[in-house]
């Protein structure tokens, strides 16, 4: 486990964090979004690294604490939800395609991203006290919901923020060996 803790460790707290900031310097985070990056500025490479680093946290961490809580989750689903996301960043973006085949990897993400939040919501649903990192991850998802509300769109800036903070919020809940309950 302590090996596994590591290679955690290097992933959420060194290369997923330096694959969010990398945007900063390139574009305008709280206007452009990931696939400006991927497309317009011909880096796909970095846009399906920086979506497989955000979805195999999401998923391995997870898994983790649910199997540490014995909840019951649908497997095919979160690996659908999972490997939908970096999937998404596949299908490109260009201005001779249909306007539906341009906005499919928009739904497809926000499909996977919304069906991963509902999972964790009903997490919570089905638990009866919540430990602090839980109460955490509610309030990422709802500061991250924010990000997206005040531009009005879908920014770098709420994109990277999920990606970072649900990642190290999950790392916390899966490694921190604080458990105890604490009321909601």
């Amino acid at each position: 486990m302590k090996f596994k803790k590591y290679l955690f460790f290097i992933h959420i707290w060194v290369l997923n964090p330096i694959l969010n900031i990398l945007p900063w310097f390139w574009i305008d985070i709280f206007y452009d979004n990931q696939s400006h990056i991927g497309n317009a500025m011909h880096h796909p490479l970095y846009l399906f690294l920086w979506a497989i680093s955000s979805a195999r946290g999401f998923y391995k961490l997870s898994i983790l604490y649910w199997q540490k809580r014995k909840f019951s989750y649908i497997s095919i689903l979160h690996r659908f939800l999972c490997i939908g996301m970096p999937v998404s960043c596949l299908i490109p973006y260009q201005l001779q395609n249909a306007g539906w085949l341009n906005d499919l990897h928009i739904w497809l993400a926000i499909g996977c991203v919304g069906g991963f939040i509902v999972e964790w919501l009903y997490y919570f649903y089905k638990q009866m006290l919540l430990i602090s990192y839980e109460k955490i991850l509610v309030l990422v998802f709802v500061f991250c919901t924010f990000l997206l509300f005040v531009p009005g769109h879908i920014t770098s800036a709420a994109q990277t923020s999920f990606s970072l903070l649900v990642n190290i919020t999950l790392y916390q809940l899966v490694f921190s060996g604080n458990h105890d309950k604490i009321s909601a």
